[in-house]
């Protein structure tokens, strides 16, 4: 009985580590593809001739 809780708690924990590891790497992702896009917007407000 011992082994077989032990083990449960060695799955349990494996799924929630796996989980976590994907919502890191989506998290990453969504992050860095803000970051690009917010020096794209930037890039072409700089450039952007303001009106007099």
């Amino acid at each position: 009985m011992r082994l077989y809780k032990l083990q449960n708690q060695t799955q349990n924990f494996e799924l929630k580590r796996r989980r976590a590891s994907k919502l890191k790497k989506f998290l990453v992702i969504i992050l860095g593809a803000l970051l690009v896009l917010s020096f794209a917007a930037s890039a072409f407000a700089i450039h952007a001739e303001i009106p007099a």
